[in-house]
């Protein structure tokens, strides 16, 4: 993944449309594997291994269509993680946690194509395959990160 740690990820994904409501949540586990770091220090070339802690999280995006086009929706993530280890040891106060919140708009061109703007960004979030908006709270993370995107996506 984007970190360059392998990782297993399994979750539970709930989505549903309410009457123009939609709901979609995504609760689950990232179980980061350990892998050889080689780095340049002072002149010498160090060689350690390094995990950098298991995520547990929690993902809820609250759409609303407001018409046949539009949903804008938001996004709350909450992710909290253990502590690293480097050689098999426990590196104290690694640990992550953040809070993020993320807006998007879809638009429905037509029955193929969607567009789609937002706040925040859909991409992997420090590696893990999480969504990674505006963090409004954290510790070890991103202070502050943001972005703004747009794109489109089509099905033939």
């Amino acid at each position: 993944t984007g970190n360059g740690f392998m990782h297993i990820q399994p979750s539970l994904v709930f989505a549903g449309d309410f009457n123009g409501v939609a709901v979609d949540a995504d609760i689950g586990y990232v179980m980061s594997m350990e892998k050889e770091i080689e780095e340049e220090m002072m002149g010498q070339t160090v060689k350690y291994k390094l995990n950098p802690g298991d995520l547990i999280f929690a993902t809820f995006n609250f759409g609303y269509k407001v018409n046949e086009m539009i949903k804008p929706s938001l996004m709350v993530s909450y992710v909290t993680g253990g502590d690293a280890a480097v050689e098999g040891e426990t590196a104290e106060k690694t640990g992550q946690q953040w809070m993020v919140l993320g807006l998007d708009v879809d638009i429905k061109v037509n029955d193929m194509v969607n567009a789609y703007v937002g706040w925040g960004t859909p991409l992997d979030g420090m590696g893990t395959n999480l969504p990674y908006g505006y963090a409004v709270s954290g510790k070890n993370t991103y202070a502050g990160f943001m972005a703004f995107y747009a794109g489109a996506e089509g099905s033939f």
